[in-house]
C-alpha cells in the first residue's frame, strides 16, 4: 500500500497498523524548516532545508566558498535540533547495553 501526500491520521491507516503493516519509509517535515524521508532502518534521506530555514542567509559576497560555510552552519544548526526531537518522538535513545539495530 502506498500513500502519497495524504494525512496519516485517517481510520484506514490505523487499521493497517493494527493489522501489523508498517511503513517502509515516511516523508516528514520538521517545524516547517526541514523535510526528509525516514526509512525503516531509521536513516534520514532526501534531507532538504526549506525556505524558512534559509531566510536571511543571503550571499555575503565574502570568500571563495560561494556560501558553502553558511550552508553547512545552517544545516548543522537545524539538524542538531531535529535529531534529538526525532529520537524522542521515536521512543528515545538506546540504552548502553542495547545493541544497535541492524541495517537492511
Amino acid at each position: 500500500m502506498r500513500y502519497a501526500r495524504h494525512t496519516l491520521d485517517i481510520e484506514e491507516v490505523g487499521e493497517h497498523i493494527a493489522q501489523g503493516k508498517l511503513p517502509t519509509s515516511l516523508a516528514m517535515t520538521w517545524n516547517g524548516r526541514v523535510s526528509f524521508v525516514l526509512t525503516e532502518a531509521l536513516a534520514l534521506k532526501k534531507i532538504k532545508l526549506l525556505d524558512v530555514a534559509l531566510e536571511g542567509a543571503g550571499a555575503t559576497g565574502q570568500g571563495d566558498d560561494n556560501g558553502f560555510d553558511t550552508d553547512v552552519a545552517i544545516t548543522t544548526g537545524e539538524l542538531s535540533q531535529l535529531i534529538p526531537q526525532l529520537i524522542d518522538a521515536l521512543g528515545g535513545g538506546l540504552k548502553r547495553d542495547q545493541p544497535l539495530p541492524k541495517a537492511a
